[in-house]
């Protein structure tokens, strides 16, 4: 939100808590709410500012502009992948360099069995690039929609035939991002505790698609006071040697339950032998247990919080 116009040129903005002065030649007045989408990285980021008294209308737009264009993140990372293995001789040096250095981080990250593990592959998921662009952060060199953006930006600057494919792939990744990033919008502007994240897995052959979906809400008992934050986590992925996977989490208060879903015997039974520990693992956290279970047959994929979005579509059109 503009919070003030200082000098000419210049406007005072509120980013979640924070305040920062940006540069902009567009006429924002005070209280007006704007979109900010990065779309340079560097010391002095550059955002492209949208401007709009309506910000479901902004969300929608944005959306409609590049659910046309993404693809999921795995797919477009292996096409980015394909371009190096199949001989990337043809080229610019800088716009190779940065299309190994992307892969390399991402080959090389830490494993998500680990809770810090987990904590770097989300903060470097591109949901929360913006953020760190706030003063006194600094944007990661892991960063997903970053690295991205730099790759972007050099085939931008060498359009040749040998580059057309491999920025409609970066686009494609960006674009799965960006939906990402606005559907933990509500259709006020402030985040409504959902969140979608697109986990691209090396297998050590091939990426592979780990979707994680985090909700939170406020559960409510018979009376106000029982009221208790909750939150859902889903896990979902489908690769060797387990096969399709669900994990079904919810936490609510202190008391958490979880539900395991498969489509091969031997993984299921494999989960059912460690419940136990993990009963003993969620007690030794503080937790009260609730039911745990280890089960055939998926439930229906998790939508992503995006592809929940409703009225896209002008019916009077």
């Amino acid at each position: 939100m503009v919070l003030e116009r200082a000098k000419a040129g210049t406007v005072k903005l509120a980013i979640g808590t924070h305040t920062v002065t940006a540069r902009t030649a567009l006429p924002l007045s005070s209280g007006t709410v704007i979109g900010l989408e990065v779309v340079r990285t560097g010391p002095q980021p550059e955002l492209r500012l949208i401007p709009s008294s309506r910000p479901a209308g902004l969300i929608a737009e944005a959306l409609k502009t590049a659910l046309p264009r993404q693809m999921p993140l795995a797919q477009a990372l292996q096409q980015i992948a394909m371009v190096l293995e199949g001989g990337a001789s043809s080229l610019p040096p800088g716009l190779r360099e940065a299309l190994r250095t992307l892969l390399d981080n991402l080959i090389s990250r830490p494993s998500m069995t680990t809770p810090q593990g987990l904590k770097q592959q989300l903060k470097a998921s591109g949901l929360f690039l913006e953020r760190t662009l706030l003063p006194h952060s600094k944007v990661s060199t892991t960063d997903l929609k970053a690295a991205l953006l730099r790759l972007y930006r050099l085939t931008q600057q060498a359009p040749n035939p040998g580059t057309d494919a491999l920025r409609q792939s970066v686009e494609g990744a960006l674009a799965r991002i960006q939906l990402n990033q606005l559907a933990a919008f509500d259709a006020s502007g402030i985040s409504n505790q959902q969140w979608g994240f697109d986990l691209p897995l090396w297998t050590g052959e091939r990426f592979e698609p780990l979707h994680l979906h985090i909700r939170g809400h406020t559960a409510s008992g018979k009376e106000r006071k029982e009221a208790s934050p909750a939150w859902s986590v889903t896990l979902e992925f489908d690769m060797e040697p387990t096969g399709p996977f669900q994990a079904h989490l919810h936490l609510c208060g202190t008391e958490i339950s979880a539900h395991f879903r498969t489509e091969r015997p031997q993984t299921q039974q494999l989960i059912a032998r460690h419940l136990g520990q993990l009963r003993a693992t969620f007690k030794k956290a503080g937790l009260r247990v609730g039911k745990l279970d280890s089960r055939m047959g998926l439930r229906p994929a998790e939508p992503f919080p995006w592809q929940r979005v409703e009225r896209l579509v002008d019916e009077q059109a």
